[in-house]
């Protein structure tokens, strides 16, 4: 299957409203997760883990300008890339100490609409923050050139990042006694 790596850097937001109470600092945060609608199966996902979701650290010093500077890599088969169906949601929130912490606001990308826009892009893009009357979220982006990809090596891979695959191989060896398995990288 043809795949492309996809490296998403959630750089800052600017002019996010002010939530702070009783003279506390606003320290926000970030969630990236993928929504997926009609093409849930043509994502390969994060590193070969299932787990779609990441979440920036807490800036404790830019209030309501965060500033984060933090990449993440999906792997994304190329249909799901050429279809519109899969987009990059990015939830803001203020850290808050004895409560739960506060949704701020949130943008959805298109990935398409990103893939549309160019490979690779210098480029900082800024998106309004839904939710807010006047916040900024931006970001940069990369997508690599196709590669191929077999099933069998994303299972391995999703193994490997577990840390299970010796155990993996070494059960198949004692069930069975086939030493071909250890042999395969």
């Amino acid at each position: 299957m043809e795949c492309r790596m996809f490296e998403i850097t959630l750089v800052s937001a600017d002019d996010l409203p002010d939530f702070r109470k009783y003279g506390q600092t606003m320290k926000v945060y970030a969630k990236v997760c993928l929504k997926k609608s009609d093409y849930s199966k043509k994502v390969v996902t994060l590193k070969g883990d299932k787990k779609t979701t990441q979440k920036t650290s807490v800036d404790r010093c830019g209030e309501t300008n965060p500033r984060w500077n933090f990449p993440i890599e999906y792997t994304f088969r190329e249909s799901a890339i050429q279809s519109s169906g899969v987009k990059i949601s990015i939830k803001l929130y203020t850290k808050r100490t004895l409560v739960k912490d506060k949704f701020v606001g949130h943008v959805d990308v298109p990935l398409k609409s990103l893939f549309d826009a160019g490979l690779s892009t210098e480029k900082i893009f800024s998106y309004t923050v839904a939710g807010t009357p006047y916040g900024k979220l931006n970001i940069t982006y990369t997508f690599s050139e196709v590669f191929c990809v077999t099933k069998a090596s994303l299972l391995k891979a999703a193994a490997r990042g577990a840390g299970i695959a010796a155990l993996v191989h070494g059960a198949w060896f004692m069930l069975t006694g086939d030493f071909s398995l250890l042999l395969t990288n």
